[in-house]
């Protein structure tokens, strides 16, 4: 019987509780928990492994040179003042289609914070890419370039 589900969990593509069957089957006998207990913790194991696979692939898709922290951010040392930055982390000008311009001098801050919103982003399910000026400013110039020959063809 669990050679079958083992073999419909892996045609479902239910990777994450695959890996965990053996175990969570284990714990619930050991506990008598019950069935609908038991299938439960199945599918929240499955949907934090998805959470987690979806996160990885975001994450690998963004490209983001570091991963830094909001954290480790220190407001005091920066014109930023804490409620912005507070507003900023809760992605509300995503879901407003707004843009965010980070403008300071050299060691003020911008690409940490830049690089730590991007990551809270992609922790709620956001799609981010990280792009250096030069390289992006280059892809413009040959989109430009595309267009303008595809015009005259």
């Amino acid at each position: 019987m669990i050679e079958l589900i083992e073999e419909l969990l892996k045609k479902l593509h239910c990777n994450g509780m695959l890996e965990n069957f053996q175990d969570i089957i284990e714990a619930s006998e050991a506990k008598q928990n019950s069935c609908l207990q038991t299938l439960q913790q199945l599918l929240e194991v499955e949907v934090e492994y998805r959470k987690t696979r979806s996160l990885m692939y975001r994450l690998k898709l963004a490209r983001l040179p570091q991963i830094k922290s909001i954290e480790n951010f220190d407001v005091n040392e920066s014109p930023l003042k804490k409620e912005t930055l507070d507003e900023l982390i809760g992605c509300q000008y995503i879901q407003e289609t707004e843009n965010v311009l980070l403008i300071g001098g050299s060691g003020t801050g911008k690409s940490h914070i830049a690089l730590s919103l991007a990551h809270t982003s992609l922790q709620q399910g956001y799609k981010v890419k990280f792009y250096k000026f030069s390289d992006l400013a280059r892809k413009l110039l040959q989109a430009k370039e595309h267009m303008s020959s595809s015009v005259e063809n």
